[in-house]
């Protein structure tokens, strides 16, 4: 039993977890216990990459290691792919530490390839915004644009980008 990660929207009307005995399944419910918890997803999620957008209306989360997926978090709707699909045969991991825009409309994230920007509903596909450089390098990004002051992003040898938000 229990629940084993359960982020909140930021106004804590919503919540999403999953639990140890169905740790493939996301699950969203309503903070105040004024509705019943749905079944958001079927398919297995990874690690601490899950987060609820700051409205509360989306949760994204990486699948697998290597895919990036978005659900509405009252079951309106299925799953979302919001990262590009890697080639048949290749794995280009995402990085658990994507960054959803304060006004919950795009998601930042970082994988084998570059640092790329994707509406949260997968409305358009992603923008890609840089390309890895010098392995063992740090930049430090403003996206003013999109509500994010600073974004650091660590070049790595191998596995390309990953960020934080400090």
């Amino acid at each position: 039993g229990g629940v084993s990660t359960f982020p909140l929207a930021e106004d804590g009307s919503r919540a999403v977890y999953q639990t140890p005995l169905d740790r493939d399944v996301l699950y969203g419910v309503a903070s105040d216990g004024s509705s019943a918890r749905l079944q958001l997803n079927d398919a297995r999620t990874s690690g601490p990459g899950l987060q609820v957008s700051r409205d509360g209306a989306w949760a994204v989360y990486v699948r697998g290691g290597a895919l990036l997926y978005a659900v509405p978090t009252d079951g309106a709707g299925p799953p979302v792919l919001l990262s590009a699909p890697p080639p048949p045969g290749v794995s280009v991991p995402i990085d658990e530490r994507f960054v959803l825009t304060p006004d919950s409309t795009r998601v930042l994230y970082g994988d084998g390839a570059g640092l790329h920007v994707v509406p949260i509903d997968g409305s358009a596909p992603d923008s890609f915004l840089l390309a890895p450089t010098t392995p063992g390098s740090h930049y430090v990004y403003s996206f003013p644009s999109l509500g994010i002051g600073t974004y650091t992003v660590h070049v790595s040898t191998g596995s390309g980008l990953t960020g934080d938000v400090p």
